[in-house]
């Protein structure tokens, strides 16, 4: 009954203005029912700002929160004209409330839970994540070389391979690596329409074990920290060995400031971040305290100094906010 109401409102209020442009100029009105003809029509195209104020006004009125929330997505023939979308990602809509109520993930793990709210969660979580991926297919574009491979290092859902898939107008191998079957499947399905024109791989291993051979981009998005630090090192040296010359390393890290002042700071303006993107006080604690031991960040001139002793001599940053770091290193 409810859809059947909508949908008869919905036709009345298409047919209502032109039917009283109609009466004005069919029957020739006299000067003061065309003023009230006018002011009908104003108040018919004021009609749905005033429903969405009444709706926020009892909103408010019975202490509920409102969330309007219009998208719309077109994948059709984007690869025709990638300079267009260069930045558009695809990205699940599934919320994440895995840590509103009841049992949580603890200590963190990419779990199929996880997995599902992934997207959600690190668009939420991570601040300039959108500005991230699209530099970093910005300088793939313009480091590969053809021939050799593009590596994503904890590609988990392929978002960043679909950007860059869509990105780049030549056919070339994407490669994915994380160690989450439920990632790579999530994965597999979103990258179905960039194979189309690209090879795409997708291997289920832990970074450690895996090639590099014959790579010209290599990105690790903020899945090194996750890492063991004896780990991490040896990753990064076997990176430079496989990358070719000329190749590029994008690395985006959590990271944490030498002086504690500084990172008290940076904590509460990134809690603050996380408060804003809808995350409520309990959730942000509990993500913590699930994340403690398993994240484990460096300091900024510790990545740097990491990245050297792997055999990296151009190293530099691109993007920073808060405790979050983008470098880019050249072999």
């Amino acid at each position: 009954m409810t859809e059947i109401f909508f949908l008869s409102l919905i036709w009345v209020l298409l047919f209502f203005g032109p039917a009283l442009a109609a009466i004005a100029i069919r029957r020739s009105l006299s000067i003061p029912w065309q003023i009230v003809l006018l002011i009908i029509c104003l108040l018919y195209a004021a009609l749905p700002i005033l429903i969405g104020l009444g709706g926020v006004g009892l909103a408010k009125l019975y202490n509920c929160t409102t969330d309007i929330n219009i998208s719309f997505s077109l994948r059709t023939n984007l690869m025709k004209d990638p300079e267009i979308y260069p930045t558009e990602l695809y990205l699940s809509p599934e919320k994440d409330e895995l840590f509103e109520k009841g049992p949580w993930p603890k200590p963190f793990v990419f779990n199929e839970d996880v997995v599902n709210v992934f997207d959600n969660m690190i668009s939420r979580s991570v601040p300039l994540y959108r500005e991230v991926l699209a530099c970093a297919a910005h300088w793939t574009k313009a480091y590969y070389q053809p021939g050799t491979k593009i590596i994503d290092i904890g590609c988990s859902t392929g978002t960043f391979l679909d950007l860059i898939g869509r990105f780049l107008q030549q056919p070339a191998t994407l490669v994915g690596i994380d160690n989450s079957q439920p990632m790579l499947e999530k994965a597999k399905e979103k990258l179905l329409p960039i194979q189309q024109i690209h090879q795409v791989e997708l291997i289920c291993a832990s970074a450690e074990t895996c090639s590099f051979e014959n790579s010209s981009v290599v990105i690790i998005n903020y899945t090194l920290q996750f890492l063991p630090l004896q780990v991490r090192q040896k990753l990064l040296k076997s990176i430079y060995q496989g990358l070719v010359p000329g190749g590029l390393l994008f690395l985006s890290e959590k990271v944490k400031s030498s002086y504690p002042l500084f990172q008290e700071t940076i904590t509460r303006h990134y809690e603050a971040f996380k408060a804003y993107n809808g995350y409520a006080h309990t959730e942000i604690e509990r993500k913590k305290e699930a994340l403690e031991n398993v994240l484990v960040p460096l300091t900024e001139t510790q990545q740097l100094q990491m990245l050297k002793d792997s055999g990296f001599q151009q190293v530099d940053s691109l993007i920073k906010l808060h405790n979050f770091l983008s470098l880019v290193a050249l072999k």
